[in-house]
């Protein structure tokens, strides 16, 4: 024990808090991750039904399971999303959130909800707008346009999530002896974070 911390393994009591956050982000992320098994259905089907809503009659998209169907594409038949490729990143960014002991309570709730609802409207408007790239590419745009779009899409939500997660580790999961120059204000209530 080091200054009332643990001090694992001779890596200092700062970065085994840091080791210790770390722990049980993964932990709650584990337990997300098999909890969402029973909501992702019912979540798919909603983000299908919004996002059907805002592409308009000329794409089809809704949702079978755990994956999202754009229709009136290339080729007939409708692609195939993985409604997990972009779910993950709201299950990451809620296990960081919910970790994050430099707030209170209400403050983790607060920015848990805002970001599943944020998180929502992103996943339906992407789907929207990979579902308008697909069919114009099918009708009048070049071959190619298409795979852009699908890759864009991915690297979108596979990236988007890491780097969001990042940066709220970097500017709340800083342990005060780490913090270098003016100190972060931190509001406890309403998790705001000021320098």
């Amino acid at each position: 024990w080091a200054q009332g911390r643990l001090n694992i393994g001779g890596l200092g009591p700062l970065k085994a808090e840091l080791l210790t956050k770390v722990f049980w982000a993964t932990a709650v992320l584990l337990l997300l991750a098999i909890a969402w098994l029973g909501v992702a259905r019912d979540y798919n089907h909603a983000v299908a039904g919004l996002a059907s809503g805002l592409a308009g009659d000329g794409v089809g998209i809704s949702s079978a399971g755990a994956h999202l169907l754009i229709g009136g594409t290339a080729g007939g038949g409708p692609i195939s999303v993985s409604g997990f490729t972009m779910q993950w990143g709201v299950l990451l960014l809620a296990s960081v959130i919910a970790v994050t002991s430099t707030l209170a309570f209400r403050a983790r709730a607060v920015w848990l909800i805002s970001t599943v609802g944020v998180a929502y409207l992103m996943q339906a408007a992407g789907t929207a707008l990979l579902g308008l790239v697909l069919a114009w590419a099918a009708q009048a745009g070049p071959p190619i346009l298409g795979r852009l779009g699908l890759s864009a899409f991915a690297v979108f939500w596979g990236i988007g999530p890491i780097v969001l997660a990042g940066i709220w580790c970097l500017a709340l999961w800083k342990p005060a002896g780490l913090v270098k120059g003016p100190a972060a204000n931190i509001n406890k209530t309403t998790g705001r974070v000021g320098i």
